[in-house]
């Protein structure tokens, strides 16, 4: 999950991990003049960027950038994955909310979708490019795929559904197996193995604000103190029917990524508005190594495919 604190948030590419836990790691500044809030990534390595409503795109690994064309309006979702990206935006007040899809890295986009009113929310896509997200009904929520040009209902709803803000569900994802993990602000985390139909709900009262996957179907969640439980980091091996406390309970976590080897990378800070530093567990290990805290306020953390 991201913050913004302030009017300028940059990005560091982590060039190098030394085996020597000691020695500082070599970053390389990849923010560009304007600064970003989110970073994406598609499957052959193009990087995208948002800065509040502008899109950047990189072919290089982060070192040069451009603000390309793309359907106009405000920003409301973004997801990449593979060789699809979708983007929901804000267009005219008769259709608030449109989605469009590009196959093509975003040289081209066609409109996928367009709700006269918005509901849909938590964007998502699949391993093979299709649009999924979260639907309200009644006081609950399901899944919906977009498939054929309409919305396809995936289960029976389940879980209870908040339009007041804070809105309920933090954060959501989908694995390469399918499965979903939805994130909660005091609901803990649901996961589903049967595209929504059926849910299996863990860690009752956390505040999850992070989700992060492995090779081999190992993922990791993020917990911020909501007042009535404390944060930390929690790992599931079976896709979520279980979730081990891995640590960081003290820690604010601000980015949360595993790399390719497995090893689970935390950005996060003692205090808030306090210097970061980055925090590594090694895969099967249990205890973590620290670095140098930074000298900037970064707030993310992108992993990307070739272990930057």
């Amino acid at each position: 999950m991201t913050r913004r604190t302030g009017n300028f948030i940059a990005f560091l590419l982590l060039a190098c991990w030394p085996a020597a836990t000691a020695q500082l790691l070599t970053w390389n500044d990849i923010s560009g003049p304007p600064g970003f809030e989110r970073l994406y990534e598609l499957g052959d390595g193009t990087l995208y960027a948002t800065d509040q409503d502008v899109l950047y795109r990189s072919f290089d690994g982060g070192v040069t950038w451009e603000n390309f064309p793309r359907p106009g309006g405000p920003i409301l979702e973004f997801a990449a994955r593979g060789s699809v990206t979708v983007l929901a935006i804000q267009r005219n007040f008769v259709n608030y909310k449109q989605y469009f899809l590009s196959a093509d890295r975003g040289n081209s986009w066609t409109r996928i979708y367009t709700e006269a009113n918005p509901v849909h929310t938590n964007l998502m896509l699949s391993a093979d490019g299709t649009p999924y997200a979260l639907y309200p009904a009644g006081s609950k929520f399901a899944v919906e795929r977009f498939v054929n040009g309409l919305w396809e209902r995936m289960g029976v709803p389940s879980g209870v559904f908040s339009v007041a803000p804070p809105r309920l569900w933090t954060v959501s994802d989908l694995d390469d197996s399918g499965t979903f993990y939805i994130g909660s602000t005091a609901d803990g985390i649901h996961s589903s193995r049967d595209n929504g139909r059926t849910w299996t709900k863990a860690l009752p009262y956390r505040y999850v604000s992070s989700i992060a996957f492995a090779p081999g179907g190992r993922v990791a969640i993020a917990t911020t103190p909501n007042g009535r439980t404390v944060g930390g980091v929690f790992v599931s091996d079976d896709r979520g029917a279980t979730w081990n406390l891995a640590g960081l309970t003290d820690v604010y976590i601000l980015g949360f990524k595993f790399n390719a080897a497995g090893d689970l990378l935390v950005l996060g800070n003692w205090t808030i508005g306090t210097a970061a530093g980055i925090y590594r567990l090694d895969a099967g290990a249990a205890d973590w190594d620290s670095t140098e805290p930074f000298d900037f306020d970064y707030n993310t953390l992108h992993v990307t495919a070739a272990g930057k």
